[in-house]
């Protein structure tokens, strides 16, 4: 089934939120004051858009649940690209998204059924008209530094460590992981042993937050409980916390296939809402290692057995 665009708008009254705490990374955001909506056959996406300090902005939010799942948000916030004009925030959203669609889905092959809700996004749109708007990048740090989060033996370190970034600080419950971990990567940074004991004033400023929260609740071979594991699947809300306090540049999450489609899909809908309400632009994808050379440069053993059983093996 589908439904035309519809317009949402709200009043400056129900705009206006109540005055308590947030997060760092979430003071920047701005409230929508309308909204266009569209939905068709496994998509949907909205564009929202309000005005602020007398410059129009827009934004974006796409669920893409033909085969496997796709989705991207981005909050309106003070640094989202500002306009004269409403329609000129409108189309400069709209083609974003369209682009981010494509990207999204770029490399897989997508049936009958996917392509025609794909291309019926992209008319729907190409009905905000308006001359693009071209938005300049600025230039990234020369350093960075990042939180490894459920850090294991170090996976995440090592890739952070090849592209130049310096560890702030590492968290895992496992005793022997840490030992593991130590001795992969020696350095001056903080460990910490909970992820519920970690707060943000421990690590200093942090650029990047990454990490892979438990998935054994959210697994096919697991139990199915999702958040309601407090030592597992609850434990995404602590690594939320701490984005939320730390105000990072960005971060990289990582779990399992099955996240994207448990609970009928509003699991990951609450972790991109969540993660968009603290003021950060989110984008997923399914990835498969084979497909980065992971498993060829390992030796035959190593490799069947990654492939049968998902085993863990020290860096």
């Amino acid at each position: 089934m589908s439904r035309p665009s519809v317009l949402r708008t709200t009043t400056a009254k129900q705009a206006k939120s109540t005055a308590t705490a947030v997060p760092a990374s979430a003071v920047n955001v701005i409230p929508k004051q309308g909204e266009h909506l569209f939905d068709h056959d496994g998509v949907k996406a909205v564009i929202q858009f309000a005005q602020h300090n007398g410059q129009w902005i827009a934004e974006y939010r796409f669920r893409f649940r033909c085969g496997a799942f796709h989705a991207g948000t981005i909050p309106l916030t003070i640094n989202s690209e500002q306009h004269a004009n409403l329609q000129n925030a409108l189309h400069d959203a709209a083609c974003r998204m369209v682009q981010a669609m494509a990207t999204a889905t770029n490399g897989h092959r997508l049936n009958k059924r996917q392509q025609k809700a794909f291309d019926a996004l992209t008319v729907w749109a190409d009905q905000f008209k308006a001359a693009p708007t071209t938005v300049q990048s600025k230039p990234a740090p020369q350093s960075k530094r990042f939180l490894d989060l459920f850090s294991g033996v170090g996976g995440f370190h090592l890739a952070m460590k090849k592209t130049g970034a310096v560890c702030a600080g590492s968290v895992e419950l496992d005793t022997s992981a840490r030992k593991t971990y130590a001795e992969n990567f020696p350095g001056d940074y903080v460990t910490c042993d909970d992820i519920r004991k970690a707060v943000a004033s421990m690590f200093g400023k942090v650029d990047i937050v990454c990490g892979g929260f438990p998935c054994q609740s959210f697994s096919q071979a697991g139990d199915g409980e999702g958040f309601d594991h407090k030592d597992k699947g609850a434990l995404f809300f602590e690594t939320a916390r701490l984005i939320g306090d730390l105000a990072p540049e960005s971060f990289i999450l990582e779990n399992v296939e099955a996240l994207g489609s448990h609970d009928g899909g509003k699991t990951l809908d609450t972790i991109l809402d969540i993660l968009t309400d603290l003021g950060y632009a989110v984008q997923t994808c399914v990835l498969n290692s084979g497909e980065f050379g992971f498993l060829a440069n390992m030796d035959a053993d190593t490799a069947r057995d990654l492939r049968e059983h998902g085993g863990h093996r020290p860096l």
